[in-house]
């Protein structure tokens, strides 16, 4: 309590309102997002433009990979200012294949639950797990012709809900129908060769998924848990199932951090090449050839010890 003639305080301001006014956190905002999306239910949110051009990445713009040489692609959304519903199309090309890519999906928000309609045309990587950041590649597959990713071309239209369940955990379960192809090798690097690109397609499928996935708490925290637990069902030339553990867990020790990741995958024989596990090389095991190891199976862990 200051006096009229002392501006000091017996503590820091910080100190003195610590127990009854604690910064917010991701976990705090996450929470009231959910609050906020309750009481909406189905009107519009958001403080963008409803309508606009859309990207997820400058990749999305433009890329460069073996398959498709340089492509360039756009993207956009168009919303309704009276319900929480958004129309997003994107298109691209390859000017190596001449390949026209993208999609047009339809969402619709009700409360803490969205419906999505999607149908898309695109090019792929094999693997779940991102070994290399988009941009990186591009520069690397162009130059030394350095190509971090395996390809196939998948056709899909599918309807999907997403319920969230809290602040950081949701609910997702979808139904499609796939076609995968496969595709070949159509560009030049500036120097060196590509290698092949596998054959990894193998027709029309019917695909159901199950997703329940915790969400990270911030880069921020120093003990959070986070993961995702996956069910795949398809239905085709060859029935199979796949299903998909991955996690992350940071505690502190002390001065110092230990982060844990984990990813376990194992799908029956039927399963299709363009879902079959791969691993070795950058972003899974440093140190071995890149992609070496693949199949219906597969357990990663990594262990870091952080500190100053």
């Amino acid at each position: 309590k200051p006096r009229p003639d002392d501006s000091t305080w017996a503590e820091p301001l910080r100190e003195s309102i610590a127990g009854v006014a604690e910064p917010l956190n991701v976990q705090d905002m996450d929470a009231l997002r959910v609050e906020v999306e309750r009481i909406a239910g189905s009107r519009a949110l958001g403080g963008l433009s409803s309508t606009r051009l859309a990207a997820g990445s400058v990749s999305d713009l433009v890329h460069v990979n073996r398959v498709q040489g340089l492509a360039f692609g756009a993207g956009a959304v168009l919303g309704f200012s009276a319900i929480r519903a958004q129309l997003r199309p994107s298109l691209g090309y390859g000017t190596s294949d001449g390949r026209v890519t993208g999609g047009l999906t339809l969402t619709l928000g009700k409360g803490v639950t969205r419906v999505a309609l999607d149908a898309s045309r695109r090019i792929r990587d094999v693997s779940d797990l991102p070994v290399i950041a988009p941009l990186v590649n591009s520069l690397m597959s162009q130059e030394s012709g350095n190509d971090h990713g395996d390809y196939v071309l998948l056709n899909s239209a599918g309807l999907g809900v997403r319920h969230r369940l809290s602040g950081r955990t949701s609910l997702s379960l979808g139904a499609s129908v796939e076609e995968s192809q496969s595709v070949g090798v159509s560009a030049s690097p500036a120097d060196g060769r590509y290698r092949d690109n596998p054959p990894l397609g193998t027709g029309i499928r019917r695909v159901a998924r199950l997703d329940l996935e915790r969400a990270s708490g911030g880069i921020a925290v120093r003990h959070d848990l986070q993961g995702r637990l996956s069910l795949e069902v398809g239905e085709g030339a060859s029935d199979y199932l796949r299903a998909t553990a991955e996690g992350r867990w940071v505690v502190s020790l002390g001065a110092s951090e230990l982060l844990s990741r984990a990813y376990l995958g194992v799908g029956t024989d039927g399963l299709p090449p363009h879902r079959s596990f791969v691993m070795g090389g950058r972003g899974t095991l440093l140190g071995e050839p890149f992609r070496a190891y693949g199949g219906r199976t597969a357990a990663l862990a990594h262990v870091e010890w952080r500190f100053e």
